[in-house]
């Protein structure tokens, strides 16, 4: 028998690579699908454009996964990199981290089907097809990773550009100048507030020092709680404060920091 050379698959390993190459724009198709179904995040996002992009990322992993078969290595972390520009999409389309990681897993399950599918009539690639399942696990394991720091990393740039927006909003409003369309009039109209609404503004100050860990939103959470809006959200709460004598400010401002600057 002759002996393969370092970085050659095997004759049945490389049937079942080409069985799954012919038929991968349904083995594609299929993992599509399962995702729509089993995971809701998926199919409620209003981004129109979402199915093609799950498509083209998974069409991208399985031929990633079949390239490391093909060249008889394990798979490398090199081997996902349109895995980052997606997860950054899919934390815009407003998919979790553990839906985006669920959707991952559907995929590879599929392509370990589409693997066993391929070898369903060839008795010496059926027995060579279980010698694969480690091959899966490993990209599964790679894959997983990359997507998960992917993701992480595109939630965390969302968060700081969030809180740029917020910072930026706040000192817009606070010199009067005229917003146009764009992310701080969206971040307006998000909690409820239009040209016309109505609203009292409450600001407050710390009656000691405040904890390094402290931010803008935890000051912003504590006043919120001494006007008593509760977790009716931002429209309540601007109705609550509006409908509130003007008058109390002060001692609500007082009362709120001393609240949770002593806890």
């Amino acid at each position: 028998m002759k002996a393969r050379r370092e970085g050659e698959v095997a004759p049945a390993v490389r049937r079942i690579i080409d069985g799954v190459e012919a038929s991968l724009d349904a083995i594609v198709a299929r993992s599509v699908e399962r995702t729509w179904a089993q995971v809701p995040a998926y199919a409620a996002s209003p981004d129109e454009g979402l199915r093609a992009e799950l498509t083209a990322h998974v069409d991208a992993v399985f031929r990633a996964a079949l390239t490391s078969l093909s060249e008889s290595r394990s798979p490398q972390r090199a081997d996902f990199p349109v895995t980052w520009k997606y997860a950054a999409n899919r934390v815009r389309q407003g998919v979790t981290l553990s839906d985006f990681l669920k959707a991952y897993r559907i995929g590879q399950v599929t392509l370990w089907e589409g693997l066993l599918e391929a070898a369903q009539d060839d008795p010496g690639a059926r027995e060579a097809a279980l010698t694969l399942a480690t091959h899966v696990m490993q990209v599964i394991e790679v894959g997983s990773t990359v997507a998960a720091e992917a993701f992480l990393h595109a939630q965390q740039h969302q968060i700081a550009e969030s809180d740029r927006v917020r910072r930026d909003l706040l000192e817009d409003l606070l010199a009067g100048r005229e917003l146009v369309s764009g992310p701080k009039l969206a971040m307006l109209r998000s909690a409820g507030l239009e040209p016309a609404t109505g609203v009292s503004l409450a600001s407050a100050a710390p009656v000691r020092p405040l904890q390094d860990q402290w931010s803008l939103r935890d000051a912003a959470s504590a006043v919120r709680e001494a006007l008593g809006a509760g977790d009716h959200g931002p429209r309540s709460s601007a109705r609550t404060r509006s409908s509130r004598s003007s008058r109390r400010a002060p001692a609500v401002r007082r009362k709120a920091w001393r609240t949770r600057s002593s806890g």
